[in-house]
């Protein structure tokens, strides 16, 4: 019977491997999404107030967020 050779071919050592850069950069990527989303979340407040801001300085005075005219009354008494 002959032995069979099951071992992986030889690797030249002085070649990078693909692997490294590859899990660097997944593992970068990730580390800044998490980053992002947790700035998100400690930040929402004032997020949501530049957002309101926003949509209130787009919006002409007196027509409300479903485009109907507002109406503004005057309880002034004259004497």
């Amino acid at each position: 019977m002959e032995s069979q050779d099951i071992s992986p071919p030889h690797v030249d050592a002085s070649r990078p491997s693909l692997g490294f850069p590859l899990g660097t950069a997944l593992l970068l990527i990730i580390i800044f999404s998490l980053s992002g989303i947790f700035s998100c979340c400690y930040h929402w407040d004032k997020l949501r107030s530049l957002r309101l801001e926003e949509k209130q300085r787009r919006e002409p005075a007196g027509v409300d967020a479903r485009g109907r005219g507002t109406q503004i009354h005057s309880h002034a008494v004259s004497v």
